[in-house]
């Protein structure tokens, strides 16, 4: 019997085939453990360590549960991605695990996620592994619920739960997560920074920011997806947040744009634009763009007003917000 089994109830869904007992033992000695899981209720030290006092915990009520979360975690988990590694990074935590969708094809995060991963363990989302995370002993989880639900009975046994990436705007929910976890005083630096570029490019694009319409959208097989600014894409997010404009066609599609997309035979509801961000994720598909005469009569590709990005600035917190920022900068240039 492992240390899974003993905490948790019975699995709604089988572990990965690869989960065994040596590769468990082999995990436990590769992380160096001090802490075992024992029965359900939680951590309990090893000989020698001690559990941290009633002081050096905050009490973290959310839509998980009520949970005990140390003041300075030091065995951070980011089980779903994006979002909550870089909340995590925000609040001055570094993560002991990431998701994997976290992660390029080349296994790296984005360029502008200050982060090195080095050394850092990564959880598969398509099959998550609860043996290894077991292994970890992690005192924080930082996960979403959307994609996990059948799984939440079991990692409630593993450490303390925070919601991190639904689909609401990011900075209200980091400063949630920061007040909850009694670390508001961490977010001073990558706020302010956003902050500080945010004013600095409004003041440097000040007209065109009033009067140019910008369209965010994505390409990818034949179609074109967006959201409206309060919807899933963090381009448009920030557009709303610089205070510029977005193509009403967009706007008005909202979320349904997310979903189903609108085929590359409508492009000329595109033509209202003055700039356009543009999403693509090969170099194929721009290629295929660019080969289209839909596309290549749209005035603003005509005129070069296109500045070009990938999916990893589609979703996150603060980095990929501050990246944002620089896309829309470049975008607005092309206006000048």
């Amino acid at each position: 019997m492992t240390v899974l089994d003993r905490c948790l109830p019975p699995a709604p869904m089988p572990l990965s085939d690869d989960v065994t007992r040596r590769r468990f033992i082999q995990g436990v000695g590769a992380v160096g453990l001090t802490w075992v899981l024992a029965g359900c209720g939680g951590a309990t030290p090893v000989a020698g360590e001690q559990a941290p006092a009633e002081g050096d915990t905050v009490t973290v009520d959310n839509r998980f549960g009520s949970f005990q979360v140390p003041r300075e975690p030091q065995r951070v988990v980011g089980w779903e991605g994006r979002r909550d590694l870089e909340t995590a990074l925000a609040l001055g935590l570094t993560p002991i695990a990431v998701g994997s969708n976290a992660l390029g094809d080349d296994r790296q995060p984005a360029p502008f996620v200050p982060v090195d991963l080095t050394g850092v363990e990564v959880i598969e989302q398509t099959e998550p592994d609860l043996e290894l995370i077991a292994t970890l002993t992690p005192d924080l989880i930082l996960t979403r619920d959307s994609n996990i639900e059948e799984l939440l009975d079991r990692i409630r046994t593993l450490a303390p739960l925070v919601p991190v990436g639904g689909d609401g705007p990011w900075r209200p929910e980091l400063e949630s997560i920061a007040a909850a976890l009694r670390r508001e005083e961490q977010l001073s630096g990558p706020l302010g920074e956003y902050d500080r570029r945010r004013a600095e490019i409004q003041q440097r694009h000040a007209d065109r920011i009033d009067s140019a319409v910008l369209a965010v959208v994505q390409y990818q097989e034949g179609t074109f997806y967006s959201s409206a600014t309060d919807g899933f894409y963090l381009q448009a997010n920030t557009l709303a947040d610089l205070g510029g404009t977005h193509l009403p066609f967009l706007e008005e599609g909202g979320e349904a744009f997310t979903g189903d997309g609108f085929s590359a035979e409508r492009t000329s509801e595109l033509a209202g634009a003055d700039a356009i961000v543009l999403i693509t994720n090969t170099p194929d598909e721009r290629s295929l763009l660019d080969a289209s005469p839909l596309w290549q009569q749209l005035p603003a590709v005509a005129a070069g007003r296109v500045v070009e990005s990938d999916f990893r600035t589609n979703y996150g917190s603060v980095y990929a917000a501050g990246a944002c920022l620089d896309l829309l900068d470049r975008t607005y240039a092309t206006l000048a």
